[in-house]
């Protein structure tokens, strides 16, 4: 694949990651042999069972964890620990919404910009007002994370890490624990944010139909060990709406990884 050094590029060259239990001894293979390069740019899925390493990856990816063997090059740099200065340019966005409630929505977009950019406050002030504006929470600046809905509150976390213009987001589950329709109206809205900012995003889900939706390609990942057993190019047209749910072709791709996925999660279940 081409312009994986393009802004927000991510290569995988043989990482793998065992951890060690700490009372046994025992060894565990939590990702395995992942040899993949994702185009800068890009939005893509990784999809799997439970257990599959899809976090473990995701956590190496940003420098969270440091991978066993292989290396991670972001950038063209590689993703080192403790966190590097490239990790800058790469934020995660977290299933439960990690926002510190005596900070307003305001005060929790600025935070990020105030420890990771070298701003005046008045530019922090005005990128923030704008991100807020973007994601659609204009008049709730002033407003406590525990006033806010779980929409709104991802929301709040959208604008934070837009705020600092990564090349990089990564997002571990992002609506999962949101109702289905607001998840459905919050992956609309994400693709219009992605499109206007353009971002390379590597998003965790176990929704197929959400992979499906959102993404240039999703990779599939099997379990004992975890590992990628599958890539696909999703080449519906952009901008989509939720009438592509609808489409025949969709659904059929949605069901080729389910079907692709179906021994996998079979393995889980018996372990």
């Amino acid at each position: 694949m081409s312009n994986t050094s393009e802004e927000g590029g991510i290569v995988y060259e043989n990482v793998r990651k065992v951890y060690t239990d700490k009372q046994t001894g025992d060894d565990f293979l939590a990702v395995d042999t992942v040899n993949e390069q994702i185009e800068g740019g890009k939005f893509v899925s990784i999809v799997g069972p439970s257990g599959c390493g899809k976090t473990t990856l995701l956590h190496l990816t940003h420098g969270l964890l440091s991978p066993t063997d292989g290396e991670i090059r972001v950038d063209g740099s590689p993703v080192v620990r403790p966190r590097d200065e490239a990790e800058l340019n790469r934020t995660v966005v977290f299933q439960e919404h990690n926002l510190m409630p005596w900070y307003t929505v305001r005060d929790n977009v600025m935070y990020g910009m105030k420890t990771r950019k070298r701003l005046s406050k008045t530019e922090i002030s005005t990128t923030a007002q704008n991100y807020i504006e973007m994601v659609g929470l204009s008049g709730f600046e002033n407003s406590y994370p525990v006033e806010l809905s779980g929409g709104m509150q991802q929301r709040v976390n959208l604008a934070r890490a837009l705020s600092l213009e990564p090349s990089l987001i990564l997002m571990d589950e992002p609506f999962s624990s949101l109702d289905a329709q607001t998840k459905e109206i919050m992956q609309e809205e994400l693709l219009e944010l992605w499109q206007k900012e353009r971002s390379t995003v590597l998003f965790i889900t176990h929704d197929l139909e959400e992979a499906v939706f959102l993404s240039d390609e999703v990779l599939v990942m099997g379990t004992q060990p975890g590992r990628v057993i599958q890539r696909h190019e999703i080449d519906f047209e952009r901008p989509r709406s939720r009438s592509l749910r609808n489409d025949v072709e969709f659904n059929s791709t949605v069901e080729q990884l389910w079907s692709e996925l179906e021994d996998e999660v079979q393995k889980t279940i018996r372990m």
